[in-house]
């Protein structure tokens, strides 16, 4: 269980360390357009709701399985 902790926690590290990068970057029309109208925000929000979601459900998803796993040896 703690090689998958880790394992996914370099991986949350490395995609925010590659999102900072693509912040960098020159601004598209649409980033402006956005940004303009005040939605960026609003993107970038529902996003985050989006991704922290999928990473809770592929959590749970992770802890059911385990148990299933457990409960196959202890039967077996």
């Amino acid at each position: 269980m703690r090689n998958r902790s880790t394992r996914s926690l370099m991986l949350l590290v490395a995609m925010l360390a590659a999102a900072h990068t693509f912040a960098q970057e020159h601004v598209d029309p649409v980033d402006r357009a956005l940004h303009g109208a005040g939605k960026a925000n609003t993107v970038a929000g529902v996003v985050g709701i989006i991704l922290a979601g999928l990473f809770i459900w592929l959590f749970s998803q992770d802890r059911r399985l385990t148990r299933l796993e457990r409960r196959n040896e202890n039967e077996g």
